[in-house]
């Protein structure tokens, strides 16, 4: 798929050449039919399908700049549709990929990790794969479509298609220049925001009981607004930084037109040139600056979405070591003791934050011990060891005098 949309991005970029080309004997037949026989390339055209009369010139030019409109469009359309259709692959080969990753990540990366950000990773982050590829893509079939539109307008009229492609050209490269960073950093706050709103919402509505009965709904819903105002507004923002531009050169294109009218007719004799030359004109930078406006929004949309992609390759590209999975192969059955010996454990790898330390116990089979304490002092974490959920950093646990640990867990 991905050397189809590469066929049909060059494809596209020709189409509109030929498009672009069909509108110049199409004004002429219009205005003047004869002096398009005048035109030796043409003439020898028409003379090899045997078309002779002003009356199959006009059908034969007409049919042409249609059939030429109508193939440009289905080929836009099939390009369009493939881009979509393989960005969606992409995504759910890339969704897929980030949540087996996640899984097989050990209970102490886990436990470790906030869950709203595990959760935001493959809900908003990877949705936003997709948009990602497909501005991509976007960005090479927009950059084939104007390069050939800027060499048919070259051919036409070199001095204003140099001149368009200059003010177009110059104009989006400053803008992008400027509004980077702000559309970063707005992108940057949306991802923050959206990791903290969904970390309140699971708070909410998990712990809603709680919520209702220590009357913590105003304090909830004040911080659920103070990220979600904030990130709607910033969202705006980044929407009319990547429109504007748009606006403001469709008004100097129609300057630009204005100009090149007075020029044209002040100096040209043949006013059927001059419509000619000025209708294409018109179509070439009707075309040509949506494309450039194209361009500059798959790109602010790259920026945008660049975080998120950022966020997905730092975990794919992490270590995926398996160590949740049990293997009953290996299991084998208590008999007689178990035995704790120095065992010590720190979440952090910090000797200040040491949550079990130095720990030793004898359990014979039959025997029955409870585990007594705070919160917090290490009963769910003592647990944990045992299962080998987690690894020591000191000691260890014997069954029978064997060892325990994920291979035989």
């Amino acid at each position: 798929q991905a050397v189809y949309l590469l066929i049909l991005l060059n494809l596209c970029g020709f189409l509109e050449l030929i498009s672009l080309a069909s509108v110049i004997p199409f004004l002429i037949i219009i205005t003047d039919p004869n002096s398009l026989l005048t035109n030796n390339l043409l003439s020898a055209i028409f003379n090899l399908f045997n078309i002779n009369s002003q009356n199959e010139i006009l059908i034969s030019v007409t049919l042409f700049f249609i059939g030429a409109a109508i193939t440009t469009m289905i080929v836009r359309v099939a390009t369009l549709y493939i881009q979509g259709l393989f960005s969606a692959l992409v995504s759910s080969d890339f969704s897929k990929k980030v949540f087996e990753i996640t899984l097989n990540k050990n209970s102490e990366w886990h436990l470790n990790k906030n869950s709203s950000e595990i959760i935001n990773d493959l809900t908003e982050n990877i949705t936003n794969v997709g948009p990602y590829i497909k501005s991509i893509f976007n960005i090479l079939t927009q950059t084939s479509i104007s390069i050939s539109l800027l060499v048919g307008l070259f051919i036409v009229d070199g001095f204003s298609a140099l001149l368009a492609a200059l003010i177009f050209l110059i104009a989006y490269i400053l803008i992008g220049f400027f509004q980077k960073k702000k559309i970063t950093s707005n992108a940057r706050f949306g991802i923050e925001a959206n990791q903290k709103i969904l970390k309140i919402l699971q708070e909410t509505y998990t712990l809603i009981k709680e919520v209702i009965l220590n009357n913590l709904l105003q304090q909830y819903i004040s911080e659920y607004s103070k990220l979600d105002t904030p990130r709607r507004k910033k969202a705006a923002e980044s929407s009319f930084l990547i429109a504007f531009p748009r606006y403001v050169l469709e008004a100097i294109c129609l300057i630009l037109f204005a100009y090149l009218g007075y020029l044209y007719t002040s100096t040209k004799d043949n006013p059927t040139q001059v419509i000619a030359s000025l209708g294409t004109l018109a179509i070439g930078a009707q075309k040509l600056l949506p494309a450039f406006q194209q361009i500059y929004n798959d790109w602010a949309s790259t920026k945008t979405y660049y975080l998120s992609i950022n966020s997905i390759m730092n975990i794919i590209s992490s270590d995926r070591k398996k160590t949740d999975t049990l293997s009953p192969i290996n299991s084998y059955q208590f008999n007689k003791i178990i035995k704790i010996k120095n065992l010590s454990f720190s979440y952090t790898n910090d000797q200040d934050n040491i949550i079990l330390k130095d720990i030793n116990l004898e359990i014979k089979k039959g025997q029955k011990v409870g585990i007594i304490g705070a919160s917090g002092v290490g009963k769910s974490t003592f647990v944990d060891l045992f299962m080998s959920l987690l690894v020591p950093q000191k000691g260890s646990i014997k069954v029978d005098g064997k060892e325990i640990n994920f291979e035989n867990q």
